[in-house]
């Protein structure tokens, strides 16, 4: 049971593929710097287990990665922002990004919304 990921598209490209596409906490595909990656594809380090490569199969994912790697794509990596997402005191903050560009302020800022 699961989700498996659609990337028989990306064979042959160069991308580094296991059970998704390997990323860095940038969302960045392992060893480029011209291609992100977000949601159920996405298979990156997680903290909460030691920084092993881990994919979440969940909608959230695709919706919350997703704006974080085009501002990323946009930055390019050397000023990309990590990826994160962290469970505290009961609710979920969340770094992502949006009409804050048009605005001049820094799209990564942390959201909170409860569970």
């Amino acid at each position: 049971m699961g989700v498996v990921p659609n990337t028989g598209w990306l064979e042959g490209s160069g991308l580094t593929l296991r059970d998704g596409a390997v990323c860095g906490e940038s969302l960045f595909a392992v060893g480029t710097s011209d291609v992100v990656a977000a949601g159920d594809v996405v298979r990156r380090p997680h903290g909460l287990f030691g920084g092993e490569l881990v994919r979440i199969e969940h909608w959230s994912n695709a919706s919350d990665q997703g704006g974080v790697a085009a501002l990323n794509l946009l930055a390019g990596p050397e000023n990309a922002k990590p990826f994160r997402r962290r469970l505290r005191q009961g609710r979920c903050a969340r770094r992502r990004g949006g009409g804050e560009l048009a605005q001049g302020s820094d799209p990564h800022q942390a959201r909170h919304r409860g569970r």
